[in-house]
C-alpha cells in the first residue's frame, strides 16, 4: 500500500485490474523514491516468474501446496480495480471498509479516527491485525480444502478491535503523512520545503523516528 500513484488525484481514476498507473512514489519512508508503471509490471514479472518456480513443488511432493498470497492481495487490489473486493466490518453501525491503499488519519474529531487503507499499518507494508487476519485465513482455507477438515471463519471485527492503530488512529497522520511525502519529494529534486506551518515540526519526528530505527 505504500507505492502509490502519482500525482495524488490519479488514485480517482483507476486503470483496471492487470493494469498500471503512470508513475509511482512511496508515500511513506525516510528516502524517497519513485517508480514508472512499466517498472512496476516489470518487478511483478519477475515475482510471478519466481512465484511459479515455487508452486511448482508441489508437482514434486503431493502433501506440499502453496498458499499464493501475492494472488490474495490482488483480489483485493482496489487500489488499480474498482471492482475488487474489500475487507468490510461493522462497526457502530456501519462498515469500516480496509482496503490496500495507503493508511489515512481522519481529522475530524466526531467521526472516527481511521479514514482509508487498513490492511498495512502506517509505513505501507507490514500487515495490521487485519490484515494477518485475511492472510491466516487464506493459508486456513487451504488447509481445508488439502486436508478434508473444517476450518473456522476468522473474525474480522474482532481483528479491528484488536489493533489499536485502527481503533486509535492518530488524527494528526492525516497531515504527517502527505506532509512528509512532500518534504522527501522536495529534498530529492532539490527544491524547497513546503511552506507548511508543521513542515519543520515533521521533519524533526521523521528524524527522530529514523534515529531510533537505527
Amino acid at each position: 500500500s505504500n507505492l502509490m500513484p502519482i500525482p495524488d488525484g490519479a488514485i480517482n481514476t483507476k486503470p483496471g485490474a492487470g493494469h498500471y498507473f503512470a508513475n509511482y512514489e512511496n508515500s511513506f519512508g525516510f528516502a524517497y523514491g519513485s517508480l514508472t508503471g512499466s517498472q512496476v509490471a516489470q518487478i511483478n514479472a519477475t515475482v510471478d516468474a519466481v512465484n511459479a518456480v515455487i508452486v511448482g513443488a508441489e508437482k514434486i511432493d503431493k502433501r506440499i501446496h502453496p498458499v499464493c498470497m501475492d494472488q490474495l492481495l490482488t483480489k483485493y487490489d482496489t487500489k488499480h480495480d474498482p471492482n475488487a473486493s474489500a475487507v468490510l466490518v461493522p462497526v457502530g453501525g456501519s462498515d469500516f471498509r480496509f482496503t490496500n491503499v495507503i493508511t489515512e488519519g481522519q481529522p475530524w474529531p466526531l467521526l472516527p479516527s481511521f479514514k482509508d487503507g487498513g490492511l498495512q499499518g502506517l509505513d505501507g507494508m507490514h500487515p495490521t491485525i487485519v490484515g494477518y487476519t485475511l492472510m491466516a485465513q487464506n493459508v486456513l482455507d487451504a488447509i481445508g480444502k488439502y486436508e478434508g477438515i473444517l476450518v473456522p471463519k476468522l473474525d474480522m471485527a474482532m481483528s479491528d478491535r484488536a489493533d489499536t492503530l485502527l481503533t486509535d488512529m492518530p488524527r494528526l497522520w492525516c497531515v504527517v503523512l502527505p506532509l512528509w511525502r512532500d518534504i522527501r519529494r522536495a529534498f530529492i529534486h532539490g527544491h524547497p520545503a513546503p511552506a507548511h506551518q508543521y513542515a519543520s515540526h515533521t521533519a524533526a519526528l521523521m528524524q527522530a523516528l529514523q534515529f531510533k530505527t537505527r
